[in-house]
């Protein structure tokens, strides 16, 4: 999951990673057939295509379209910070 919006992003994550927390769930059993049945839904997007589509959603409704690491732009003072990105 993280990969997958790093790369809908356009950087990397700063990751802190800690020991399994209490209320974390190893894994889960999730069985969505009676939901799909009872309502006729049956997702269709993949979490790429997804969290792509939120991304640029995201970006165009707060006009975070500023250049990465720019610390002038209004959300920067909101402590919303897009790390430089370049090589």
């Amino acid at each position: 999951f993280i990969e997958t919006l790093e790369d809908a992003l356009g950087i990397e994550a700063q990751k802190n990673l800690l020991p399994m927390q209490p209320g974390d769930v190893v894994k889960t059993y999730a069985d969505t057939v009676r939901l799909a049945t009872d309502t006729g839904f049956r997702p269709s997007t993949s979490l790429r295509d997804g969290l792509q589509v939120f991304v640029d959603w995201y970006r165009d409704y707060f006009d975070l379209s500023f250049e990465r690491g720019d610390v002038s732009h209004p959300s920067a003072a909101a402590g919303l910070q897009v790390p430089d990105a370049s090589p």
